[in-house]
């Protein structure tokens, strides 16, 4: 690291609960949302999650999110990775073990609402995911 320079802040990685508090304009997510904004932090959210949610009709708030955020896929690799960590946490949800191995590789924070079964995966995993809950 260079002289001077700061280490970069964690980036934030939106599960389900994330997309829908943005939608439903809740003033804690908006409020979070503006200090990653200004930090500087980088928001990914998995193609998975995105499909998780949407639902036929326009999503004016999701929508604003979304521009500026990364959107993840899942590749081979990757859906063999997830299912040995749901087979580990014996867990079944495949978009939450998606979410917490985007989370560990980028080194992010998890933010949704539902977070227990994000705390079991990590702890299957056996690395530290700091979770948001919203």
């Amino acid at each position: 690291m260079r002289r001077g320079r700061q280490p970069c802040a964690p980036g934030v990685t939106l599960d389900a609960g994330a997309l829908i508090a943005a939608e439903r304009g809740d003033r804690l997510f908006w409020l979070r949302w503006r200090r990653v904004q200004a930090q500087g932090r980088r928001p990914t959210v998995s193609a998975s999650v995105v499909a998780q949610v949407w639902r036929g009709a326009d999503h004016p708030q999701i929508s604003r999110v979304l521009a500026l955020c990364h959107v993840e896929g899942l590749d081979l690799s990757g859906a063999k990775e997830v299912g040995r960590l749901l087979a580990a946490s014996g867990t079944k949800d495949v978009i939450d073990a998606e979410v917490v191995l985007g989370a560990i590789r980028r080194g992010d924070e998890v933010w949704g609402s539902d977070l227990e079964d994000i705390r079991r995966i990590a702890a299957a995993a056996g690395l530290p995911v700091q979770v948001v809950s919203l």
